[in-house]
């Protein structure tokens, strides 16, 4: 998966841009950040290789996933979340189709037939790896 230089999130369209900046969330340097208002997902290259650079971009995606659904990891329960973050991911993966297939032919016509299997795996993940970091939050 190559870094796209746009990505639609929920119906909106985000510009993807790698910069050699630093950039700062809260006063602490972080690998991205989308900004909601302005459509634009910062990536620092500088950080982490291509991979890392492509797990912060899923980082973010998710973000704005959370962001669109207003999840509250404080009160929504898990199934809530997960099932939320779930129809989120295949949105992303339908808008996105070229992104996610690695020779980077469309595969929106294929997505009725096989994302229902990956969208389940993606979602145990993402439930399992919530679980834990709420687990580590309430210790």
């Amino acid at each position: 998966m190559n870094i796209p230089e746009k990505i639609i999130i929920s119906g909106m369209e985000y510009e993807v841009i790698l910069t050699d900046r630093p950039i700062l969330h809260i006063n602490t340097r972080a690998y991205g950040q989308i900004d909601f208002e302005n459509k634009k997902i910062l990536i620092d290259k500088t950080l982490r290789e291509k991979q890392g650079n492509v797990q912060t971009l899923l980082h973010e995606i998710i973000h704005g996933i959370v962001e669109d659904r207003e999840l509250d990891f404080a009160k929504d329960s898990e199934e809530t979340i997960v099932d939320q973050l779930a129809k989120g991911l295949y949105q992303v993966i339908k808008d996105n189709s070229k992104l996610f297939n690695a020779n980077g032919t469309d595969i929106s016509s294929n997505l009725n037939l096989t994302t229902d299997i990956d969208v389940n795996k993606i979602a145990f993940s993402v439930a399992e790896n919530l679980n834990n970091a709420l687990r580590t939050i309430k210790s």
